[in-house]
Formats: structure tokens, C-alpha cells, sequence
């Protein structure tokens, strides 16, 4: 807020020391105020979407600040009187919810690209299980069902050749431990998230499958001792 404070004195602070300057300025200022009231009008807009609640709270507060000082300038007009602040202070406050909406942006992002890590996995755990058994036959809408029955094959040992798949192997047991750690997942997939539930039954079912049938397959201590917790 001071840096931009800084900034706005030392770009706006009209010239008295060169008229065709000060001209330029006394033109240019409205129009670039017009357009800098659009600009804000359009980012307030945006801001309302905002995703942190902190920022979207700081952002009140600018608008709080902005009102006071506008109030303030319009008085201190009125009575003739030379404001205590200069009005470059204006530009600070006005850039304020920019600032805010770049973080909230930024941080926003940073929160779906580690949320989604664990969804993107998950749909690609789910569509690796379909293909195995049904290869690439229609299952539009089906995605539940499909978990369900894959359940009942594994039992009857159809999936061991998945199952001795490293890749596959460390696929779900990094879901797994994204679940016993509480890791949110965000899923793109509308198929997949629609059966989420039946999804997660799955890939549990086959993590235990596979730590009780495939050689080397062994629980992870974490996960072992999230289940003891449950017992």
C-alpha cells in the first residue's frame, strides 16, 4: 500500500514547472479517471467470485477506505478548505483490489493444482480398471455399475495380471494414501465423480486384494495403522 502510494505521487503529481506538461495532465487526468473507473467497476465484479474469504474480506476493507476518503475529499471541497492527504491516495486504494484479485488468482491455482493431483490420479486409476476388463467398450453412464462388478471379478482373480503391474500398484497406493491422509480431490471427470463413492469402494477392495493375494504387495504403514485406528 505505501509502494503504491509512492507510485501515485510520483506519477500524478501535476507539474508546476512546465505548462504544456500540467496541460497535458489537466486533459488526460479525467479521461484516464473515466477509465480508471471502468477498470475498478470490472475487477470489483471479479472480486465477488473471489475464492479466499481473507482476501475477499481485505477487499471490503479497501472499499471501506475508499468510500471514507471520497467522503473526506468531497467535504473538505465543500467547505474550501485543502485536504489533510494528498488524492494520490486515491489511486493506492483503487489498485488495492487488483493486487488482491492477482493473489487470490495466483493462490487459487496454487489450491487447484494440488487438489486436482489427487482427482487426476483417481480418474486415471478408474479408467485403468474399465479398460483392463472391458477394454474400450461403451460404459457412458455406467461407471458405478462398473465398479461394482469389477469388485465381484476381482474375487474371483480376473485383475491379478493388473495387479502385478508396479505402475498400477503405486497408483493405488498413493490414492490410498491421499484418503487416510484426508487429501481433497478434485475430479474433472463428471463420470467418475458422479460414482465417486462406488470408485473409492474399488480402489480399497483392490488394495486389500492385493495385500492379501500378490507377492511382494505389502500395506503401507500408514495406511495399516489408519485402519487399525478405524477398528
Amino acid at each position: 500500500m505505501i509502494f503504491m502510494i509512492w507510485l501515485a505521487n510520483t506519477i500524478f503529481l501535476l507539474p508546476q514547472n512546465n505548462p504544456a506538461q500540467r496541460f497535458f495532465w489537466q486533459i488526460g487526468a479525467p479521461i484516464l479517471g473515466g477509465l480508471t473507473a471502468a477498470a475498478f467497476i470490472g475487477v470489483e465484479s471479479l472480486a465477488l467470485n473471489m475464492k479466499s474469504t481473507f482476501l475477499k474480506v481485505l477487499n471490503y476493507l479497501v472499499l471501506a477506505v475508499l468510500a471514507v476518503l471520497l467522503i473526506l475529499l468531497l467535504v473538505f471541497s465543500f467547505v474550501n478548505r485543502p485536504s489533510p492527504f494528498s488524492h494520490n491516495w486515491m489511486w493506492a486504494v483503487i489498485c488495492a483490489p487488483l493486487v488482491l484479485l492477482l493473489l487470490d488468482t495466483i493462490f487459487g491455482k496454487k489450491q487447484q493444482k494440488q487438489a486436482s493431483k489427487g482427482g487426476a490420479k483417481l480418474e486415471e486409476w478408474a479408467w485403468e480398471v474399465i479398460r483392463e476388463r472391458w477394454g474400450y467398450s461403451d460404459v457412458d453412464g455406467k461407471v458405478g455399475l462398473t465398479m461394482q462388478a469389477a469388485r465381484i471379478i476381482l474375487e474371483h482373480g480376473e485383475y491379478d495380471t493388473l495387479l502385478y503391474n508396479d505402475r498400477f500398484n503405486q497408483l493405488t497406493e498413493s490414492l490410498m494414501l491421499d484418503l487416510v491422509q484426508g487429501r481433497t480431490m478434485s475430479i474433472k471427470d463428471q463420470e467418475v465423480y458422479n460414482a465417486r463413492s462406488e470408485v473409492i469402494e474399488t480402489l480399497q477392495a483392490f488394495y486389500l486384494y492385493g495385500c492379501r493375494n500378490i507377492k511382494g504387495f505389502q500395506m503401507h504403514p500408514r495406511i495399516k495403522a489408519a485402519l487399525e485406528k478405524k477398528r
